[in-house]
Formats: structure tokens, sequence, C-alpha cells
């Protein structure tokens, strides 16, 4: 899978920045910006597990803001990766 430079998500449009420090963090988004921020400097399986995890948090923030905890969030996020990646569904 290839990080994409742009993403739609729920109506919005979302520009996603692969940056090489976020501070120690693996992923981060600014909504007032509409930026998803990925750090490269890890392995390519993290960078798009972290870039599903940055489209939880859009997801859930377009759902009224459920606050679905950071812990469902990230098993989640590596459920659905793992169903992706291991069925060759990530292009």
């Amino acid at each position: 899978m290839n990080i994409p430079a742009q993403l739609k998500i729920g109506g919005h449009f979302f520009k996603v920045d692969a940056s090489e420090e976020l501070d120690g963090k693996a992923g981060e988004t600014i909504y007032k910006k509409g930026l998803i921020r990925i750090c490269s400097a890890q392995p390519q399986s993290q960078m798009e597990a972290a870039l599903f995890h940055e489209i939880f948090h859009v997801l859930n923030s377009t759902l009224g803001d459920t606050n679905l905890g950071h812990a469902l969030q990230d098993s989640l996020t590596e459920q659905l990766y793992e169903v992706l990646k291991g069925n060759d569904l990530l292009k």
C-alpha cells in the first residue's frame, strides 16, 4: 500500500503528509488544517497502521465524537489492518 497524498473521509478532504519526525508519535491529525501526518521513520506496515489509526480518529469525530478511546481504537486499527493486508485487499 502506498500512503496516499489525499483522502476523502466523511465528506471532507485530508491531505496526507509523511514526515520524518513527529515528536515520537506514529501519526497525528490536525483537523483545522485538514491534515493527517504520518511518521515516515518507521517500517511501512507501521506507517499503514498509523494511517488507519488516524482515519479512525477522523471517523470518530464525524460520528459525534463517540470517544472510542485509544485502546479500542488501537485494537480496531490492528484488526482491520490485518484483515485487509492478510487478504491482499491493500493495493
